[in-house]
């Protein structure tokens, strides 16, 4: 057996707290939680050649109101090599009907996605394209967030240590700041009806050890949910800050998802596309005295697949996506499956 690591044993030791402190004011703390396991099959060229079971997930939600003002939540989860995360850690005060300060570790309010990606929540099994290349997986900060709602507008302000400088944009999480600069952004939305929202999301901040390039990041989604249908849509796009010599990176892409009920039975259907060019990051990248060999990649991918209901809180859902790389062929399309659970 693997020994466990410091980090791990203070993580453990924090979730156990935690869970003796909810029990004892379990009056008060409302638990949840989710669990998912996947299934892929791939062609000859894609990383699944061999079929395999993959991406067991574990999670628990704590929340609640310590008083009338205050709430809190804290979520944590058990991942594939008994890796202990913490994906939320906060306590809000609610200052009226229109703001809650949030403070401690949360969920980026960028996008929809973002928020929204578990796998309970989510109807694809795959990330999109563009939500996972242009930014980190369940992308989270430390710091303070504004968030409310009036009139039909919807709104998130937001400071935190923000990204650091990697070899793709998406594996800059952090949560102990890299620089002096803190990051900061927004997300300001408008509820036309019940089903249907509309929001703009930026982030801005420098992301280099040396404090002086920025990285820029711009959100624009719309939904639209009835009884019978659903539909989503999200464009994201990057403008990366490069030393004098290089020209500044650029990303962008989006996915379209539409889906309908039929007996018990959700089809969904799925375009996905994203193009990232850099000349400064990319594969060997190591710090600003080590460029990479740099990014040019442009890829697009068709998902088709169905959700089943099983129960209120049990998911099976099928996906098999069509991937395709701009000048090369590869045979890389891969079915997926996988059931999801909420309690």
């Amino acid at each position: 057996m693997e020994k466990m690591t410091t980090r791990n044993k203070r993580i453990h030791l924090f979730v156990l707290i935690f869970i003796l402190t909810a029990a004892a004011v379990s009056a008060q703390v409302k638990t949840g939680g989710y669990f998912a396991c996947d299934y892929a099959r791939g062609q000859s060229e894609s990383i699944f050649s061999r079929d395999t079971f993959l991406n067991p997930l574990m999670g628990i939600v704590f929340s609640g109101q310590a008083s009338r003002k205050i709430n809190f939540v804290s979520e944590a989860t058990l991942t594939q090599g008994n890796v202990v995360d913490i994906t939320q850690a906060w306590a809000g005060m609610a200052l009226s009907d229109y703001i809650n300060i949030k403070l401690g570790l949360f969920i980026v309010p960028f996008g929809q996605y973002n928020e929204n990606n578990l796998p309970h929540q989510s109807m694809l099994i795959n990330t999109p394209l563009n939500v996972e290349y242009l930014f980190p997986f369940r992308w989270r900060d430390v710091g303070a967030v504004a968030e409310g709602m009036f009139s039909g507008i919807m709104y998130s302000l937001y400071i935190g240590n923000g990204l650091a400088e990697s070899d793709y944009i998406n594996a800059g999480q952090q949560f102990k700041d890299n620089n002096k600069d803190k990051a900061w952004g927004g997300r300001f939305g408008l509820r036309l009806d019940q089903g249907f929202d509309a929001y703009y999301s930026l982030y801005r901040g420098k992301y280099d050890d040396a404090n002086t390039r920025n990285l820029v990041l711009q959100a624009l989604n719309f939904s639209w949910k009835t009884e019978e249908l659903e539909f989503s849509y999200e464009y994201t796009k990057a403008n990366i800050g490069n030393p004098d010599g290089f020209s500044n990176g650029n990303a962008n892409g989006y996915y379209i998802q539409f889906s309908f009920y039929f007996s018990g039975i959700q089809p969904v259907a799925s375009y996905q596309r994203y193009k990232y060019n850099d000349d400064f990051h990319g594969p060997g990248f190591n710090g600003s005295l080590q460029p990479g060999t740099g990014i040019a990649r442009e890829k697009s991918r068709w998902s088709l697949g169905a959700v089943l209901r099983l129960s209120n809180n049990a998911l099976l859902k099928v996906e098999y996506d069509f991937n395709r790389e701009k000048d090369i062929e590869l045979k890389n399309n891969v079915l997926f499956c996988q059931l999801a659970v909420s309690f």
